[in-house]
Parts: structure tokens; C-alpha cells; sequence
């Protein structure tokens, strides 16, 4: 594996090095799971930034429905070949027909 060298606080260093210790694992390894967290975390806050917004969106029913018209002029435009099937809106499924 290629290795590279990053500089670092002191305090981070020594809260790595740590843990590191607590956990018996090499350094470089608690290092690598810690951003794979922090990739995880911002994901995660990603989407509940994006929850939130739809949230918001269905609670202003004028916005919600102006929203709904505007997406609605791309129904259909996959042309995936499956002909005879139309989205009900209600229902939020595929009718087949």
C-alpha cells in the first residue's frame, strides 16, 4: 500500500495515537476508519438536510403542488420501452394497462 505523509496538530496527533493505543491498531488504520466515518456522518446529514426540505415542501401545499406540476412534465421521458404502464399519482405506483 502507498503511504504519504500529512501534517497534523499536535492534538490531533495525540488523540489518533490514542486511540490508536485503546484499540491496539496501527495508527494509519484508526485514521482511515475515522474519515470513513466523517464520509458516513456527512452522508447522513446530507440526507436529513434533504428530508427536511421535502418536509418543509409538503407542509406549503401551493409549493408542494407547483413542484408536482413541474416534475409531472417529465413523466414518461425514460422511454424505457415499457408501454402500457402509466404512473398513478395518487396511488404513487405503476398501473399496468
Amino acid at each position: 500500500m502507498a503511504t504519504r505523509l500529512v501534517r497534523i496538530s499536535q492534538r490531533a496527533h495525540e488523540k489518533a495515537t490514542a486511540l490508536a493505543r485503546e484499540r491496539h491498531e496501527p495508527l494509519g488504520q484508526v485514521i482511515e476508519e475515522a474519515l470513513d466515518g466523517f464520509e458516513n456522518f456527512e452522508r447522513t446529514r446530507f440526507l436529513n438536510e434533504l428530508n427536511a426540505g421535502f418536509e418543509r415542501l409538503r407542509a406549503d401545499i401551493a409549493a408542494s403542488t407547483s413542484y408536482r406540476d413541474e416534475v409531472a412534465v417529465f413523466e414518461g421521458a425514460l422511454d424505457d420501452g415499457l408501454d402500457g404502464e402509466v404512473w398513478d399519482r395518487k396511488a404513487r405506483r405503476v398501473k399496468r394497462g
